[in-house]
């Protein structure tokens, strides 16, 4: 799945940047501190393992292009519905003049097992070009009810 929510929050030139990982943007320093600063063999990147290239005031280094930086495996598993009823036993309910009484809770989208940092790994589109990309969609909610049946007469 390509990610596409990281890129813009990323991004040094968006005003919206709330991921703390534009704090690891590449930092160099000199192999030697006397040396010369326009030298390349005397520069090193600090954090090697940086996914920021550099922070700029521009988009020289063109951090919004697609790359496979952003790629990531969006596998999961869904639990989509449990339900738990009971029917309270008919001798007990007789008394009250019932019939039939069950008592239930249920919970849609329960929980999803997944390393995909995306919001849904299950996302959908409408055009069919975009199957495999995350643009932001909405997660499916959680619903959570609750419910009595109740039978009077047969």
């Amino acid at each position: 799945m390509y990610n596409q929510l990281p890129v813009n929050q990323l991004n040094p030139l968006n005003n919206t940047n709330y991921f703390t990982g534009i704090l690891n943007y590449a930092k160099t320093a000199l192999v030697d501190p006397a040396g010369d600063k326009n030298d390349f063999n005397n520069v090193y990147v600090t954090n090697p393992n940086t996914t920021i290239m550099s922070l700029r005031n521009d988009n020289t280094n063109e951090n919004l292009r697609f790359s496979n930086l952003f790629l990531e495996d969006a596998s999961f598993i869904r639990c989509k519905n449990i339900t738990i009823g009971y029917n309270l036993p008919q001798n007990i309910l007789a008394k009250a003049h019932i019939y039939s009484l069950r008592l239930y809770a249920n919970v849609s989208n329960a929980f999803t097992i997944t390393k995909y940092t995306g919001m849904d790994p299950e996302v959908g589109s409408w055009n069919p070009l975009q199957a495999g990309y995350d643009g932001g969609y909405y997660p499916q909610p959680r619903v959570f009810s609750v419910g009595v049946n109740v039978k009077l007469t047969k």
